[in-house]
C-alpha cells in the first residue's frame, strides 16, 4: 500500500503534498456538495434557490412583482418525523464481560452504569438529535470521540515552586503537627517547596463532524474498508480554541489574518452560499481571529504500526505521532440513511423530495395568480377611450368614463380544471410513499378505525425503517466502545457516578477507569431504537396482570407494581389514594409471601423479589422473570 507519510523532504514537503490532497478532494466533490447545500435550503424552507455554478452559491431567480412564489414546506415536517421516530426510542446498550471470570463480569456492570452516567453527562441525546437532523437532510455525518486531557473538572495538585527565574524554592520540612522535621544529624531537613495548582482531570469529548468538515479518498465506501486509508477533518478554530487544543502551535502559526467564522454550517456554509448573504459588510460581521486547521488521520501501513495523526495549520506541520489508542482506525464514526452501493456518501431522504415539494409550490402558485386574476382580471381597453391607467381600481360602485362607443371589458381567465386541485394532492401522495412517513392516525386508510389496528399499521409502516435503525445502532456500538475504552484509560482520579438504577431508585458510587479494565464489549439489542408503541405496551401489560402474571389483582402492592411498569408516575402516589393500607413490597410488615424486614431493621434500598417468590392465590408465577420480561418488551 502507497504510504502517504513518505519521508521525501521533510515536514515542509509533507505539508504541500497533503494540502495538494486536500484542494484536488475540494474540487472532486464539488456536485455533492451543491445537493447537500439544496437539500438543507429546501429543509429550511428557501426553495425557489437554485445553485449558480458559475459563482458557486445559490442565488433566487428573478421573476415579475406579481408572480407568486407560495412554499409549501412539506419536507421539514418528514424530516422532523424521520428523527422522531429514529429517537423515540433509546437504545438498550449492554456491557458484555470478555471472559467467565468473575471479576470481569463484576467489572462489566460497573462499565454500563458508567456508560449510562456519561451518555447522560456530555449530553449525548442532544447530540444525536442534531446529528440525526444532518444525516436526515444532507448527508452522511460523524461523531468524533476523543479525550480532551484540558476539559473536565478541576482539582488542586502540588507542584515545586519556582522564583521567577525558573529556579526552585525550598523549605524546611514539617510534621503533620507544623513541627520541623530533624534528620539524623540534628539539622532541620530541608525539602523542595510546594504549592497548589489548578489542574483539569480531563474528560471524553463527543463532537459532531459535518459533511463539509471531513474528506475521504474518492475511491473509499466505508471507513473500515482497505479502500479508505485515510481521512482528514478541515475545520476554523478561533485562536484561543486552537491553542487550548494544541498549546505547541504557539510560535508556529500566524494568527493575522482573519477568515470567516465557520462555527456552525447554518452561520457559514449555507449563509454564505445564499446570494442576499454575500455582502462585504456581512462577510466583515462573520470574521473571526482564528486558523483553518487540518486534521490527518491515517491507518497503520508498512512502516507505521499504529494509526497516525497530522495536524496541519498555516501550511506548517503542528504535531505528528502515532496513536495506539486508535486502534488501527479512526476517532470519527459513520452515521447515515440511504446507503448507495459503492459510494461512501449516503442520500437524504430530501434528496428525492426536492422536485416533488417544488412542483406542488408551482401548482399552488399558480392556482393563487389563477384566482387573483379572477378577483382583478385583465382589460381589453379601445385605443383613444381616455381611460388613465389608474381608472381602473377594485373600488366598489366605481364609475368609470370613456371615450368612444365600444366599452372597456375585462377579459376572463379560464377556469381551474379539477385535475389540477387532483394533481397537488397526488404531489402529497407521492411524497408520503417516497419518504416512508404518513400519518394513518390522521386519516385511517379505508374503514379502519381500531386503534390497535392502526397501530399495527404504524409498526408496519416504521419496519420500512429497519435498517437505518440497525446501521444506527451498529454505529452507537462503536462509539460506547470507544467512550469506554478512552475511561479505562485516562480516568486515572476517582469519579462519582449518579444514576438511577433499574427500579428507580438513585445509585451512587465511585469509580477510577481501572476499575472498568479492557476486557469488555459493547452490544447494541438489535431493533432496540426502532419506535416502539406506548399504546401496545400498555395494552399487553393490562392483559398480563389480568391475567394473574404479576399476583393477584386484589393486592394493592401487586397494583401498584403494575403501575409502575406502566409509567403513570408516582405508582405509590396512586396507589395510597385508593389504597390507604397499603405497603410497599419488602418493608415491615409486607403481606405473606412477600419478603419482610424485621422490626427494628432498615429496608433495603432496592427491594427485588427473589426467583421463585410464589404470591398468595398465583402459585405458579415468578414475579422476577416476568418483570425482566415486560422490561425488555
Amino acid at each position: 500500500m502507497l504510504s502517504y507519510l513518505e519521508d521525501k523532504g521533510g515536514d515542509e514537503e509533507l505539508a504541500s503534498r497533503l494540502n495538494e490532497i486536500y484542494q484536488q478532494q475540494s474540487k472532486t466533490r464539488y456536485l455533492l456538495e451543491r445537493d447537500w447545500l439544496l437539500n438543507i435550503a429546501f429543509f429550511l424552507g428557501h426553495q425557489y434557490l437554485f445553485y449558480n455554478n458559475r459563482a458557486t452559491r445559490l442565488e433566487y431567480p428573478k421573476v415579475p412583482s406579481w408572480r407568486v412564489r407560495l412554499v409549501f414546506n412539506y419536507i421539514k415536517p418528514i424530516v422532523l418525523s424521520q428523527v422522531a421516530r429514529l429517537l423515540k426510542a433509546r437504545p438498550t446498550m449492554n456491557v458484555l464481560p470478555g471472559s467467565k471470570e468473575d471479576s470481569d463480569a463484576a467489572a462489566a456492570k460497573v462499565a454500563e452504569k458508567v456508560l449510562d452516567y456519561i451518555w447522560r453527562k456530555l449530553k449525548i441525546p442532544m447530540k444525536l438529535r442534531q446529528l440525526a437532523m444532518w444525516f436526515s437532510t444532507a448527508t452522511t455525518t460523524f461523531l468524533k470521540v476523543e479525550f480532551d486531557p484540558s476539559a473536565g473538572d478541576i482539582m488542586e495538585i502540588d507542584v515545586p515552586d519556582t522564583d521567577k527565574a525558573g529556579n526552585p524554592k525550598y523549605a524546611f520540612q514539617t510534621d503533620e503537627a507544623g513541627q520541623p522535621v530533624v534528620g539524623e544529624d540534628g539539622q532541620p531537613v530541608v525539602a523542595p517547596a510546594m504549592k497548589k495548582q489548578s489542574v483539569p482531570l480531563g474528560e471524553i469529548s463527543v463532537e459532531i463532524i459535518t459533511p463539509f468538515e471531513i474528506y475521504v479518498p474518492d475511491s473509499a465506501t466505508d471507513l473500515d474498508s482497505p479502500s479508505c486509508p485515510w481521512v482528514m477533518i478541515c475545520k476554523f478554530y478561533e485562536r484561543s480554541e486552537f491553542l487550548r487544543r494544541w498549546p505547541e502551535a504557539e510560535g508556529k502559526v500566524n494568527f493575522a489574518t482573519k477568515e470567516p467564522a465557520r462555527q456552525s454550517f447554518y452561520e457559514a456554509t449555507i449563509l454564505s452560499a445564499f446570494s442576499n448573504y454575500n455582502t462585504g459588510s456581512d462577510q466583515q460581521k462573520g470574521q473571526l481571529e482564528g486558523i483553518a486547521c487540518q486534521e490527518w488521520i491515517f491507518k497503520p501501513d508498512a512502516n507505521h504500526r499504529h494509526s497516525t495523526r497530522v495536524v496541519i495549520a498555516d501550511k506548517n506541520i503542528i504535531s505528528k505521532y502515532e496513536d495506539p489508542e486508535l486502534k488501527g482506525g479512526f476517532p470519527v464514526f459513520a452515521f447515515g440513511d440511504i446507503v448507495i452501493p459503492g459510494r461512501f456518501w449516503h442520500d437524504a431522504v430530501v434528496q428525492d423530495l426536492r422536485p416533488l415539494n417544488k412542483e406542488y409550490n408551482r401548482t399552488k402558485s399558480q392556482i393563487v395568480e389563477i384566482k387573483n386574476l379572477m378577483a382583478k382580471p385583465k382589460w381589453t381597453v379601445p385605443r383613444g377611450a381616455g381611460i388613465k391607467d389608474t381608472a381602473i381600481t377594485d373600488e366598489p360602485g366605481e364609475v368609470i368614463m370613456f371615450n368612444g362607443t365600444i366599452r372597456p371589458e375585462p377579459t376572463r381567465p379560464p377556469e381551474i380544471p379539477q385535475y389540477v386541485f387532483d394533481h397537488a394532492q397526488k404531489i402529497l401522495d407521492d411524497m408520503q410513499n417516497i419518504s416512508n412517513v404518513r400519518s394513518v392516525a390522521v386519516r385511517p386508510p379505508g374503514r379502519i378505525t381500531s386503534g390497535v389496528a392502526i397501530a399495527a399499521m404504524n409498526e408496519q409502516d416504521d419496519s420500512a425503517f429497519g435498517p437505518t435503525a440497525v446501521d444506527f445502532e451498529n454505529s452507537l456500538e462503536s462509539v460506547a466502545r470507544r467512550i469506554l475504552y478512552l475511561i479505562s484509560q485516562h480516568y486515572k482520579e476517582e469519579r462519582l457516578v449518579q444514576i438511577m438504577g433499574r427500579n428507580g431508585e438513585a445509585d451512587v458510587f465511585d469509580f477510577k477507569g481501572s476499575d472498568i479494565g479492557e476486557n469488555f464489549d459493547v452490544i447494541v439489542q438489535t431493533g432496540s431504537s426502532l419506535p416502539r408503541s406506548k399504546v401496545a405496551k400498555q395494552e399487553l401489560i393490562m392483559r398480563l396482570a389480568e391475567g394473574g402474571w404479576f399476583g393477584p389483582v386484589e393486592d394493592p402492592n401487586v397494583r401498584m407494581r403494575v403501575l409502575k411498569i406502566l409509567e403513570l408516575g408516582s405508582s405509590e402516589d396512586l396507589v395510597s389514594e385508593f389504597y390507604p393500607s397499603a405497603i410497599p413490597f419488602g418493608v415491615p410488615g409486607a403481606p405473606p409471601g412477600m419478603p419482610s424486614v424485621p422490626p427494628g431493621a432498615q429496608p433495603p434500598q432496592n427491594p427485588i423479589p427473589p426467583p421463585g417468590t410464589i404470591f398468595p392465590g398465583n402459585p405458579d408465577a415468578d414475579i422476577m422473570r416476568n418483570e425482566q420480561a415486560i422490561a425488555r418488551y
